[in-house]
């Protein structure tokens, strides 16, 4: 008898012994003799990855799969093959330390302590971090882990492990070989577990991802806005903005060091410019090249180009089309109907977004004491202008806020009003996914076709005011806007006075003389 046989029969002679049912027993004994038959079709005689692989594969029904993969756990049991099945799944995964063991573990961790201990350690503290809808995700991630490092035979703690298991991880994901959440909550397993390695605790938080870059190269990125530069004045984001496009531009140019600064020419940031702008669209490129401009002032300024390369990127002429986005009056009735069957903070965005026509960072950073309830007013500090802007409390808007506060909002203590669903709970960032699923499911189509955010009601709402021959300056101050220039391209909606504007044609292209 050969491997596979001996396997076969002591899987059979341990089922026999069990003494199931006659129908499971001649299902069990059905499924080992195509075992063997496989074996000798394959030509393999010893149980290995291979021919269960094949085995599993030519399950025809549920019932034959749940049989067949019995099978495979317990000759792999029994004989310590480490089987993984289609999904990276160890068939028999050791059971993890017990309390006992965890507590025995020092941090900052060392090598001394095993993957399985930081793992038990990670799970306990998760577990009793308030429980969590997606804990049960967290198990089923932190499971393929460790069958990973099973399987290649990492067992004491070490970063770059956890750091390759990324890259095997990643790679699965661009081969569209696991679903994009699958990917995600993989990924931040590995981070929580670099977190818990570092201080033994454990809080739930967002992972901004990183771009890492040599440490000369991080310093005068850093140098861009410590020496002076007038954006460390500027926003968070604004200051993320320029940061993305000097990782950008470092990127395209393939710079790893500030002595491959020294040695680029007009021609390298041509090239540079034609990379950004076939990746860009030309509205975005009137942001990003002035500052690319400024940026190359920098280096310029700290002698490591020999020319000043700014001039190359100059913005492009292009027509700007002057038909904002917006929405009949018919639709936004529909709107409104339409989030009586939604969520309490769906409604509640909303509701800011079509009444007011406030910016998407306004409803998203919006604060409890940003609400004086009493007074029944909105008093914010917008977050673009930092201008304040005081609001009336309408009564739908105030009851859509309550209603999310009282029955769906996350018993956390956070000054922010809207919050994620899920853990980590942090406000949410943006509304634009929540407004275009809306129009996608009531088949809305705004005046242009194109936008589908939270700022199509800022052009709706001005349009409506103008519609009611409203003064421009009340439109100013309800919009705060921070000049009247910006109101220029709410104006254009105006059809009817810009008719009244119209140049007399006649005389274009006829030559006058004085």
């Amino acid at each position: 008898m050969n491997e596979l046989e001996i396997a076969v029969h002591n899987c059979r002679a341990s089922i026999l012994k069990k003494q199931l049912c006659k129908g499971l027993n001649t299902r069990y004994c059905t499924a080992l003799n195509h075992l063997l038959k496989l074996g000798v079709r394959e030509n393999i005689s010893s149980p290995c990855q291979e021919l269960f692989d094949i085995f599993i594969s030519e399950s025809t029904t549920k019932d034959n799969l749940s049989t067949r993969r019995t099978i495979v756990r317990w000759i792999d049991k029994e004989y310590d093959l480490k089987i993984v099945d289609c999904d990276g799944y160890l068939f028999n995964i050791p059971d993890l330390p017990n309390e006992e063991e965890i507590k025995k573990i020092l941090f900052p961790i060392g090598s001394e302590t095993s993957f399985n201990q930081l793992i038990a350690y990670t799970l306990s503290l998760m577990k009793d971090s308030h429980g969590s809808s997606t804990y049960g995700q967290y198990v089923h991630a932190f499971k393929h882990l460790r069958s990973w490092l099973i399987i290649n035979n990492k067992s004491e703690f070490n970063v770059t492990d956890l750091k390759e298991y990324k890259s095997f991880n990643e790679d699965y994901f661009i081969n569209c070989l696991i679903k994009e959440w699958v990917f995600k909550i993989r990924r931040r397993c590995v981070n929580i577990l670099l977190d818990v390695a570092k201080t033994g605790k454990f809080e739930w938080h967002l992972y901004v991802k990183k771009e890492y870059v040599d440490k000369n190269i991080e310093d005068l990125i850093d140098g861009y806005f410590i020496k002076g530069n007038v954006y460390t004045k500027n926003s968070k984001n604004t200051q993320a903005l320029h940061r993305y496009v000097f990782l950008e531009m470092i990127k395209i140019l393939g710079i790893e060091s500030e002595d491959d600064l020294k040695s680029l020419n007009r021609k390298n940031f041509e090239e540079l410019c034609d990379r950004l702008s076939s990746k860009f669209c030309q509205n975005s490129l009137t942001t990003i090249y002035p500052i690319c401009r400024h940026i190359i002032t920098y280096l310029y300024d700290r002698k490591l180009l020999g020319l000043n390369y700014g001039v190359v990127f100059m913005n492009q002429n292009y027509f700007k089309e002057y038909n904002p986005c917006l929405i009949s009056k018919e639709d936004e009735i529909r709107i409104i109907e339409y989030l009586n069957v939604c969520s309490f903070k769906v409604k509640a965005i909303m509701m800011l977004a079509i009444r007011y026509g406030l910016r998407d960072s306004d409803i998203c950073e919006l604060r409890f004491d940003e609400i004086d309830w009493f007074k029944e007013i909105i008093n914010i500090n917008q977050r673009k202008t930092d201008n304040p802007l005081v609001l009336p409390l309408l009564d739908d808007v105030g009851n859509a806020i309550i209603d999310y506060i009282e029955n769906e909002r996350p018993n956390v203590n956070s000054p922010y009003i809207f919050l994620r669903n899920q853990r980590p709970y942090e406000r949410i960032k943006s509304a634009y996914s929540i407004c275009a699923r809306i129009f996608n499911k009531l088949e809305i189509k705004t005046s242009n076709n194109k936008g589908k955010g939270i700022h199509v009601f800022r052009y709706t709402l001005a349009k409506r005011l103008l519609e009611t021959q409203i003064p421009h300056q009340i439109i100013t101050d309800t919009l705060e806007h921070v000049s009247n220039d910006s109101d220029k391209y709410y104006y254009s909606m105006e059809e009817e006075k810009l008719k009244m504007c119209c140049l007399d044609a006649r005389w274009i292209g006829v030559k006058t003389w004085k």
